[in-house]
């Protein structure tokens, strides 16, 4: 897969980090997992990403994303403790 077309790609050139970035791959993660090329490729993921970094990302998402999301932020403690950059190697991304 090109580079260009990860989550980790377009969260870092919308501008996310840390926190932010981990808490927005693991989403699309969850809910597309099996698209990331073709939704980085086409401007969804991206649309995504700019909805995590106004903070709005609760507000567009249905209610099997609402769902996921309360579940994320909850886990997103965990994310404090541990350093993104470990989150995210252990994620696969390097």
């Amino acid at each position: 897969m090109n580079q260009e077309n990860t989550y980790l790609f377009v969260g870092h050139k919308a501008g996310l980090e840390g926190n932010r970035l981990v808490l927005y791959i693991a989403y699309m993660k969850a809910r597309w997992e099996d698209s990331e090329e073709p939704k980085c490729r086409h401007g969804y993921a991206m649309e995504w990403a700019e909805r995590f970094k106004r903070g709005a990302e609760y507000c567009h998402s249905n209610g099997e994303g609402q769902k996921l999301l309360d579940k994320l932020y909850k886990e997103k403690e965990l994310y404090k403790r541990s350093c993104a950059v470990t989150w995210l190697r252990d994620n696969g991304y390097e």
